[in-house]
């Protein structure tokens, strides 16, 4: 046995793979919430934004996953290309890309130069916080509002490009989303709508695509009204129970030694102690591995001191673990999707 301190359990809520993100060089468009509650974030490269000098995507880092078979997300194109322009080009807008935070760590987007980059996948709508990517655009001050739009299972709001005479004018674009869920677990969300300015000398068109466009439900909503205030409710307290009382006198704990190791989702090593709320971390169940964001703490008790059973490893490395935890035995093959 070996008394160490004890850091205490942490709560997360488990999401596997990455999630839907539009990246550095496209914007979000539209908001679909399937029967399910699970959103799902359109994404799109307008005419006025994203482009290399030479008239190509400055980037494509855009990323969606699978979510109970379901994609998360999708990248709608509009447009091969664009007409070269020199850099300085009053018509186009200096700054090509949006500054996207590194990790899915915020609950609200509601900074006047943001909008919604994308959001951690759930396996659990109700029950978990929507944990969002927040993209910044300097250009972004010069939009306006239109105000919001409540969207339930099975509804979708789709923005995007805004034409006049046949040429692009502005993009509607989603800059904030409020997760909303009533007594009985229904899920909704408000999506907040804002209008950029978005000119810029007419594009080289797609081909023609086979797939039809989405259909959509309902008629896009109407913002008659000024829009709400963003109020996001705060997630539920947790309920402390503490352990069983065991043969070790004075009650066993249900925590990690402070110099336990974990993997973030950069790959780097860090120790349970030095881990803070939204940091993603390597976790499992069942046969699925990904990345989860950590949360809250249960309990945090550093100075705490329990006993831990350490095990040394064939392969030099140690294990040390509580009586309360459980070991499983499995084959340690494939890879993890970053």
């Amino acid at each position: 046995m070996q008394l160490s301190h004890c850091v205490g359990v942490l709560l997360l809520s488990v999401h596997y793979g990455l999630a839907a993100f539009c990246g550095d060089s496209a914007i979000p468009f539209s908001f679909e919430v399937l029967p399910s509650g699970q959103p799902v974030l359109g994404c799109a490269r307008p005419a006025c934004f994203g482009w290399s000098s030479s008239g190509q995507p400055i980037s494509e880092t855009s990323s969606f996953y699978n979510v109970n078979g379901r994609p998360d997300g999708f990248f709608q194109p509009l447009y091969n290309s664009v007409n070269p322009f020199q850099p300085g080009d009053g018509r186009r807008y200096p700054e090509q890309s949006a500054n996207c935070e590194a990790s899915f760590g915020s609950n609200s987007c509601d900074e006047s130069t943001q909008w919604v980059g994308g959001f951690a996948p759930s396996l659990n709508t109700s029950g978990s916080p929507l944990s969002m990517q927040c993209c910044t655009y300097g250009p972004l001050q010069s939009s306006t509002s239109r105000g919001v739009a409540p969207i339930h299972p099975g509804e979708i709001f789709a923005g995007g490009e805004v034409r006049e005479n046949n040429q692009p004018v502005a993009f509607d674009y989603v800059s904030n989303i409020v997760k909303r869920v009533d007594a009985n677990g229904g899920v909704s969300y408000d999506v907040g709508v804002k209008r950029l300015p978005c000119p810029g000398d007419p594009p080289l068109p797609l081909p023609q695509i086979a797939q039809p466009p989405p259909q959509f439900a309902q008629p896009p909503p109407q913002f008659a009204q000024p829009p709400p205030q963003f109020v996001q409710a705060p997630p539920p307290a947790p309920a402390y129970v503490p352990s069983a009382a065991s043969y070790y006198g004075g009650g066993s704990y249900f925590c990690f030694t402070a110099d336990a190791l974990v993997e973030t989702i950069s790959g780097e090593k860090k120790r349970m102690d030095e881990l803070k709320i939204h940091d993603w971390v390597m976790t499992a169940r069942g046969k699925n591995v990904g990345y989860a964001p950590v949360n809250y703490w249960l309990h945090r008790v550093p100075s705490q001191k329990a006993q831990f059973i350490k095990f040394d490893l064939a392969d030099g490395k140690s294990l040390k673990i509580t009586a309360k935890h459980f070991i499983y035995k499995g084959k340690c093959t494939g890879n993890v999707r970053r």
